[in-house]
């Protein structure tokens, strides 16, 4: 429901309490009239900008000191009709204002997601005369290898200083229906790593006018029809009002892959619910500097006068090169450990431990032990941060496993080198 139904609906509710408090003459039914009444005007001034609330204002005021005396002094007879005027004629101006604010909410499920949503939510969160921008990290557990929830937790405390964030219980979507929702999680009950159903994107559809889905991943480029089809057969492409991806050419492969899958859906239907308008993890990087990041004193120390090495482990590849993670980590640590004028900023991907704890957990003990040797020994970074743009910003090159990020790091014009699971000595 849009901020101006919500108003709405709060003076319909205050006339109806009012009604109620003449026929029992009980002075709760007043106080509730009045805590209607300020809601909609909290809500009324938070959503039409100061100008535009200025006429509502003084109306706003004297009905709720005309509810203040007939809570105090009773219902006298002139007073009540000066309300119920009042508030009718509220209920009609309101009615008929065309500059409320469209609010839009943004539901990343984890800070190191965030930046596939961030200028997007700047945009919004900068355009104060015509949006509300609210941004509620998604609560998300970790999964057992017997598939039980392990521990539900958010992000909220990680994600940057000037990003304004709400915890999830603390409003209910289905009742505030507001205009867009923005998620970039497609991925509804998947079970290493799962977010609430009723956050579910078939859940949110129904509490917006609008589902939008903009991946938290970039694809490498040129794509292949095979090549993103595990991507464009998710929940958020099928149940989103709209997608925006990173160009053309990945555009066209998700269209190729849904049009096969769902031949009820034409190639038209995909056409104008697709849109490649790029993508915000893009724009992130480009537009980053050093100052917009702040690095602990420690890390400072690492790279002070050294080139700086993004090493990053994703998860794709060492699933795929399973017996050999743990040698090659090994074999990079020992490499980069009596450089003088190279530091190594390591970067594994975020569920790659818990990957192997449910899946492999022979490899997770000594994946543990490496972890904790190369963190103790100091020679290098251990970055497990949902900041991935300050160590992109921050390196001078690129090493390790074919994935999104290089994609994004080619955008800087640095070196990179990916890495060969088949060279560990």
């Amino acid at each position: 429901m849009a901020i101006k139904e919500r108003v709405i609906k709060n003076l319909t509710q205050t006339e109806n309490d009012l009604n109620l408090a003449l026929t029992t003459n009980d002075s709760l039914n007043f106080e509730n009239a009045l805590k209607s009444l300020m809601q909609a005007k909290n809500l009324s001034q938070n959503g039409l900008t100061e100008e535009n609330y200025k006429p509502y204002a003084e109306i706003y005021d004297g009905l709720l000191l005309a509810f203040q005396n007939l809570i105090e002094v009773g219902a006298a007879q002139e007073l009540l009709d000066l309300a119920f005027e009042f508030l009718s004629y509220l209920k009609n101006q309101i009615a008929l204002e065309k500059s409320f604010k469209k609010e839009l909410v943004f539901l990343p499920i984890q800070a190191a997601m965030w930046d596939s949503l961030e200028s997007v939510w700047k945009a919004a969160y900068d355009d104060t005369e015509h949006c509300i921008a609210y941004v509620i990290p998604l609560p998300y557990a970790n999964c057992n290898r017997d598939d039980s929830i392990n521990e539900w937790h958010t992000d909220r405390n990680e994600f940057p200083k000037y990003v304004p964030t709400i915890h999830f219980e603390d409003i209910d979507l289905e009742e505030m229906h507001p205009d867009v929702i923005f998620i970039n999680n497609p991925y509804d009950g998947v079970t290493i790593t799962l977010t609430q159903d009723r956050f579910f994107s078939d859940k949110l559809k129904d509490y917006t006018d609008k589902l939008i889905y903009i991946p938290y991943f970039i694809l490498a480029e040129p794509a292949t029809k095979e090549g993103v089809r595990y991507f464009a057969l998710t929940y958020g492409v099928l149940y989103s009002d709209q997608i925006i991806l990173q160009s053309e050419d990945i555009k066209k492969h998700y269209i190729d892959v849904l049009v096969e899958e769902m031949p009820s859906l034409t190639r038209e239907y995909w056409e104008n619910k697709i849109i490649a308008a790029g993508s915000p993890k893009v724009d992130k990087v480009l537009y980053s500097k050093k100052e917009d990041f702040t690095i602990p004193s420690e890390w400072l120390n690492i790279v002070k006068n050294k080139k700086v090495i993004l090493y990053l482990t994703s998860l794709k590849a060492s699933l795929k090169n399973i017996e050999k993670v743990t040698d090659k980590l090994r074999y990079v640590f020992k490499i980069f450990k009596d450089r003088d004028d190279v530091a190594l900023w390591w970067r594994p991907h975020p569920l790659l431990k818990n990957t192997l704890h449910y899946k492999y957990p022979e490899v997770e003990k000594e994946y543990l032990k490496l972890e904790q040797e190369y963190i103790e020994a100091g020679f290098g970074i251990y970055d497990d941060t949902g900041d991935l743009h300050r160590a992109i910003c921050y390196s001078d090159a690129y090493y390790g496993d074919p994935s999104s990020v290089v994609t994004l790091y080619k955008y800087t014009g640095k070196p990179i080198m990916i890495q060969n699971f088949n060279i560990c000595e």
